[in-house]
């Protein structure tokens, strides 16, 4: 059952059908030792009727585990941790372990009667045997008057002595059967005798509290059974003193710690029960304990997986209303300004102009956003590819600096850049390149006020080109420093709340450097000293650097749609406005456009 309940636990934590190997095992051969249990307790009515109680905790006990089973397979973790978090197979598995440490405590209980019985009729033998030698001494005075009295007295000492003997061999048979049985329990199991000193252990119990039987023989079981309470380092009442003063059995608290002879600290669970003889008297204490390492384990493993599903739960909460605000006040400005638009309200063509520039800026601020997200998507599903090229990296950071100046000037910040034409070209994907570049320097103008800079430049180093943003912003706490590259993480700004977006730009950064074999790192002095982004490339080799490519930007001029003029252009899309955005664009160049959706 043990076995069973690992395998489960495995399969609950992990949802891999492979943890399940014991408890398939346990199921094809409980039965059979339950019915090899019931038949070597035909004969003894109490035990036989345990059997048969434990038959029944043990199908209740394998039922929990079958339905934690198919909940994990069919509702995923959160279900089977409800069914285990009741507690169920805990309560059912408490009382399974009481049953069989009483059966335990009785069949030791039995052993130590037959053993004093067996001494009894052992000193008998012997007293017969010292009777006999003064009866044959007294006969051997009078041998020559009473010689047939003396064979028969021969005969009696005879018989004595063949019957101590035989009592002695099955003291002896008794004592090995009872060590025998002791070492192949799994459990520790040590008894005492009525004073409660030690009689004797078994193995487990050797390894567990570190004193062998022999130094342990004797001893009060307080010295050798030393424990404490873990959260509060105090003694915890013995067990097996209050069996001997109660006369029941007796188990441990919770969280009990077993201190090792030689200091190891072990979390146990035990019981402890009384040995009777069949009119009653005591004669001592058996204790069974085991170590719980293993499940205490398995309890913390399950308390930080579910810690962590809460914070996770936590987490998609605030994402997802970090997104909905991102999401959304783009869009209030663009149906903002296009109701002021269709009212009429621009009366000149200035607060037009104002009015467009500010809708096309939110459209575009939106679709990166949606980007992002799509980056990431991709990133956790392991499609992002690169198209890998010879890139001109000197031209690339010009390029993505010159992209990015129009928001740093709108905002008062000076970008500068820094360029060592001579670096020549890396291997990779020309445009997750310049997206590396353009977020750097975006989050630079982001975080730094108006009046300050960001500076960006590409210089060698040996085999490697490194790119380094700085800026005169507010700098990184150096608490978030070692976040800064996680995806949905976002430092606090000076009102305690988290800054605006969604905290994806530099994870995509890290990813997309790595996925060229790059390195990027983050620096800063601290609150409002700027911060410092250096990412390393390797170079292309020199029989790699034939043609160089760069991502272009389009001018928007439409030069080149020229030769769409005359042509005839079937539009498909399943959006409507898409369709008609795209056949007006179409037709505006003098292409005949034709739609369906």
């Amino acid at each position: 059952l043990k076995d069973a309940e690992t395998g489960q636990r495995g399969f609950v934590v992990t949802g891999d059908r492979h943890y399940l190997a014991p408890y398939d095992a346990a199921q094809a051969s409980v039965g059979r030792q339950l019915e090899r249990l019931g038949g070597l307790t035909g004969e003894m009515p109490d035990q036989h009727a345990r059997v048969v109680a434990l038959e029944s905790l043990v199908r209740r006990k394998l039922d929990e585990l079958r339905d934690t089973i198919m909940a994990r397979e069919r509702a995923g973790f959160a279900a089977a941790a409800q069914i285990v978090a009741t507690g169920q197979g805990k309560h059912v598995m408490d009382e399974i372990r009481s049953v069989i440490d009483e059966m335990r405590a009785e069949e030791a209980g039995l052993l130590v009667e037959r053993r004093a019985v067996a001494a009894r009729d052992a000193r008998l033998a012997t007293a017969t045997t010292l009777g006999g030698l003064a009866v044959a001494f007294g006969l051997l005075v009078a041998a020559g008057l009473l010689l047939n009295s003396a064979v028969l007295a021969r005969e009696r000492e005879h018989a004595a002595r063949t019957t101590a003997q035989a009592l002695a061999a099955v003291l002896a048979e008794s004592e090995t059967w009872l060590r025998v049985t002791l070492a192949s329990i799994g459990d520790a199991v040590v008894a005492s005798d009525e004073h409660g000193r030690v009689k004797l252990m078994n193995r487990v119990a050797e390894s567990l509290t570190g004193w062998s039987e022999d130094d342990a023989s004797g001893r009060a079981l307080a010295d050798v059974f030393v424990i404490v309470n873990e959260q509060s380092r105090r003694p915890v009442p013995n067990p097996a003193d209050t069996v001997l003063q109660d006369r029941k059995v007796a188990g441990l608290a919770n969280h009990t710690i077993l201190i090792a002879k030689d200091g190891r600290e072990i979390p146990i669970d035990d019981s402890a029960a009384p040995i009777l003889t069949g009119d009653g008297a005591l004669l001592g204490v058996v204790l069974v304990f085991r170590d719980i390492s293993g499940r205490r384990q398995l309890e913390r493993e399950r308390a930080v997986l579910l810690d962590n599903e809460q914070k996770a739960g936590r987490a998609k909460d605030v994402f997802l209303a970090a997104l909905s605000h991102e999401l959304r006040t783009p869009l209030t400005a663009v149906l903002g300004w296009v109701k002021m638009l269709r009212a009429g309200l621009m009366m000149d063509k200035a607060a037009t102009e104002r009015a467009l520039d500010v809708i096309e800026r939110n459209a575009r601020h939106q679709g990166r956003l949606i980007d992002d997200l799509l980056d990431v998507s991709r990133i956790v599903n392991g499609k992002l590819a690169l198209q890998t090229g010879p890139v001109d990296l000197a031209r690339l950071v010009e390029s993505a600096a010159d992209s990015m100046r129009p928001s740093a000037d709108l905002r008062g910040i000076s970008l500068t850049r820094v360029v060592d034409r001579t670096i020549g070209t890396v291997q990779g994907d020309a445009a997750r390149l310049q997206q590396i570049v353009g977020n750097l320097l975006s989050n630079g103008v982001k975080f730094t006020p108006t009046g300050g800079g960001v500076e960006v430049r590409l210089v060698g180093a040996h085999d490697r080109a490194r790119i380094i943003v700085t800026d005169t912003g507010r700098g990184i706490d150096a608490a978030f420093l070692p976040h800064v590259f996680e995806a949905f993480r976002q430092a606090t700004g000076a009102t305690g709340r988290a800054d605006p977006g969604l905290g994806l730009g530099l994870a995509i950064v890290r990813y997309l450097v790595e996925l060229h074999g790059g390195t990027v790192s983050a620096s800063s002095e601290g609150h409002g000293k700027g911060a410092t982004f250096m990412v390393e490339l390797p170079l292309a080799r020199a029989a790699d650097d034939v043609e160089t490519e760069t991502e272009s930007v389009s001018d928007g001029s439409g030069g080149d749609l020229e030769a769409l003029r005359g042509l005839r252009v079937l539009v498909v899309d399943d959006d409507a406005d898409v369709r008609d955005l795209v056949s007006a664009a179409l037709s505006h160049y003098g292409a005949r456009a034709a739609a369906v959706g």
